[in-house]
């Protein structure tokens, strides 16, 4: 967290002899405009969102695309993609594409901050939740429409990708902007 952060910058702030390198959180915009090929972009839409199951900060958290047709097909194409993916345990068979959470209760808290979001307003294209007959550790992954609702600027460490829709490519770069994070983009 940016509060960790500070935390250890006091701490080493006046040792010469420490490096500090921290990685502190993220809402990562992946912004999509005039992508011919909704397949290609939903392949790395989901590489970028859900490798790992989404527990890198600098994982892709928000999607932003046109409004209309286009942007329709990328996440139709993202949406169909994310349900075949395999989340389970390491020597699963079929050969898991990612597998747990770091915890359970990391689970739980995910899932919490998604429900938050769902009742705020938030479309649900893909439902995330427990993957069956798994410890609550492993969780399906999410694709939720945030347009136009107001969300927390917070990362959401789990495989679940944020959709908004922009009708300008300015405005999809001032949506990109609106976060109090550093950008991996």
């Amino acid at each position: 967290s940016g509060a960790a952060g500070a935390h250890f910058r006091r701490k080493h702030a006046d040792d010469p002899h420490v490096i500090l390198t921290l990685e502190l959180g993220g809402n990562n915009p992946l912004v999509v405009w005039d992508a011919a090929d909704a397949q290609a972009v939903a392949g790395i839409a989901v590489q970028s969102a859900f490798i790992t199951t989404g527990q890198r900060c600098s994982c892709a958290r928000r999607l932003i695309v046109p409004e209309g047709p286009q942007g329709d097909a990328i996440i139709e194409a993202i949406a169909a993609l994310s349900d075949r993916l395999v989340f389970g345990p390491w020597d699963s068979d079929p050969e898991p594409y990612a597998g747990p959470l770091i915890s359970a209760r990391a689970a739980e808290a995910a899932l919490k901050a998604l429900q938050e979001r769902i009742d705020a307003g938030a479309k649900v294209i893909r439902a995330s939740g427990p993957v069956a007959n798994l410890p609550g550790a492993f969780v399906k992954p999410a694709v939720i429409d945030v347009t136009g609702i107001d969300v927390p600027d917070e990362e959401m460490f789990a495989p679940f990708l944020s959709v908004i829709r922009v009708p300008t490519f300015d405005a999809a770069i001032q949506a990109a902007n609106a976060t109090r994070y550093g950008l991996s983009a």
